[in-house]
């Protein structure tokens, strides 16, 4: 991710910004905003000796009521800065030009002004600035049109300066995200950003026209660079569509964007889309950019996969001679290996297993218990890299060895985040592996019956009938509590089709939703499962 603060310090504004105490002891900057049809927002900020208007609407009604706040003012207008090329932030600039004593237009590269003068061609050639005639750009054929080369100063500082000491910050966002480039205002001292449409409040973000799957990615990763600026901080956000907000709003945009095309997969029309977004989202307004969002989206997910990864977790325990397994006599055994070749002897290293299938951080194939079920090398790869679900049952498991997933776990854990995503790997967590080496992770008593967390067969069934999913994952060494000595909830998941993971790493280390996991399994011919190393991203 390109991200660029400009450098040399050109610019100084004889305006000095309004410090009012809205927030904190230190104060912070409190606009006055105006907002247009869409929730677009402009701010008008009002210093000793001028004002200064971030972006600017091409709503004629709104311009005109900037126009009056700045007259009653009685102070000029100075600099309008716009934040990137999309229509509803710049159509405004020749009224509020002409309104008032055309002060400076800054953009904050030289991207974003071409971006918003090819804009401004195309929409004009294709009849979309018929509202806006007087933002037509000049050209030969049009003399009197709007001069963008001339109008729009790229900003070549990393401080848009208000005074000789005050300033907000500018960061420009070189990769594609939510528009061709993209740039933000922030004072950090007092807490302040103003986002542009890199984060919006309850509106629809725009995912239309432009917005490929590589821009969501960047984006995502956009809006984490914005949450590291104010990591250890509370930060007051003013967003380019709907109502400021504090810095929970930075998150609300991420998990829409995490999940817009999950859901987009799982609907059936545009109108299905349409019903689902407007259900999970009943407060959001801008039905237009969801429709435009809708109509871009709808036939490219009908294949698309599209993983963010801006972390990874090793899941897989460390194999070694200690690790322990199920003890069945005449068939089970310890791991071991022995060096059959060194490099100071030969110039090569190389080492001797003694393995079985099932020991470690494993996959369990279907045929493991299925005489007709899938071999290892018959798993679908797509089915390997999914979704991942993580279900907490450590506090009950803390009280009881014999603790189990439930289906009454599974609908608590959906009514707080949300419906379990199609092929999903649905993971356990039991806090068992703190125990691993431990006498307590079999849980063998006087009789040779294990005691141990699992997934109960009614839980199982709901994953399987109900929620479609890929596999299962636990933090024990099998899938089915210890007790059941009739593998009820193996044959049931296996004999379904699907695979199981057993005695799975860090599952604490992972988020609850959002995440990804990549199964390497091993591909050996019949076999029945193996050691698997697993990765979560997210």
């Amino acid at each position: 991710m390109k991200l660029r603060m400009m450098k040399k310090n050109i610019l100084v504004l004889s305006a000095f910004l309004a410090l009012n105490g809205f927030l904190s002891a230190q104060g912070s900057l409190k606009p006055t905003i105006f907002t247009g049809h869409a929730d677009e927002n402009v701010y008008l900020i009002e210093g000793k000796k001028g004002l200064t208007l971030i972006d600017a609407l091409r709503s004629g009604k709104t311009v005109n009521a900037i126009t009056s706040a700045v007259a009653n003012t009685g102070k000029k207008l100075h600099t309008v800065f716009i934040t990137h090329g999309h229509p509803d932030h710049f159509q405004g600039l020749y009224e509020i030009l002409r309104q008032n004593g055309h002060p400076q237009v800054f953009v904050a590269s030289q991207v974003i002004k071409d971006n918003i003068k090819q804009y401004a061609s195309y929409a004009s050639a294709n009849g979309l600035m018929e509202d806006v005639p007087n933002m037509k750009p000049k050209t030969a054929s049009n003399l009197t049109g709007f001069d963008y080369d001339k109008t729009l100063e790229v900003l070549t500082d990393d401080k848009l300066f208000l005074d000789k000491k005050n300033y907000l910050n500018v960061m420009v966002f070189e990769e594609p995200g939510e528009s061709v480039q993209a740039a933000i205002l922030f004072d950090e001292k007092r807490q302040v950003l103003y986002s542009g449409d890199l984060i919006v409040n309850q509106v629809f973000p725009w995912l239309g026209p432009g917005v490929e799957a590589s821009n969501i990615q960047n984006w995502q990763v956009q809006l984490r660079e914005i949450d590291g600026l104010f990591a250890d901080k509370e930060v007051i956000i003013y967003p380019g569509h709907g109502k400021p907000k504090g810095k929970a709003l930075i998150g609300e945009n991420l998990a829409y964007l995490r999940t817009f095309i999950p859901l987009m997969k799982r609907t059936k029309s545009k109108e299905d889309a349409l019903g689902l977004f407007k259900e999970l989202y009943p407060k959001y307004v801008g039905d237009f950019l969801l429709k435009r969002s809708i109509d871009q989206w709808f036939p490219k997910t009908r294949e698309l996969n599209l993983i963010s990864i801006s972390h990874i977790q090793d899941l897989t325990h460390t194999l070694n001679s200690a690790f322990p397994y199920i003890p069945v006599p005449g068939i089970t055994f310890p791991f071991s290996a022995e060096p059959i070749a060194q490099i100071k002897d030969i110039g090569v290293g190389a080492n001797k297993w003694n393995i079985h299938e099932h020991i470690g951080t494993q996959i369990d194939a279907p045929n493991h218990f299925i005489a007709e079920g899938m071999a290892l090398e018959d798993l679908e790869v797509r089915n390997l890299i999914v979704p991942m679900v993580v279900i907490d049952i450590s506090a009950k498991a803390e009280k009881d060895v014999d603790a189990v997933l439930t289906p009454e776990d599974i609908y608590a854990w959906e009514a707080i985040h949300g419906a379990i995503p199609e092929n999903a790997c649905v993971m356990m967590y039991s806090g068992w592996e703190k125990v691993l080496h431990d006498a307590k992770y079999l849980g063998l008593d006087e009789n040779h019956v294990k005691h141990f967390p699992g997934i109960s067969l009614d839980a199982a069934n709901v994953l399987i009938k109900e929620r479609n999913i890929s596999g299962v994952g636990v933090d024990v060494i099998s899938f089915d509590p210890g007790y059941d000595s009739e593998y009820k909830t193996h044959k049931a998941v296996l004999g379904a089709g699907k695979w199981a993971l057993e005695a799975v790493a860090n599952l604490k280390k992972v988020p609850t939703k959002g995440g990804y996991l990549f199964v390497g399994a091993p591909k050996v011919e019949g076999g029945t499962g193996g050691i698997t190393r697993i990765l979560a991203v997210w």
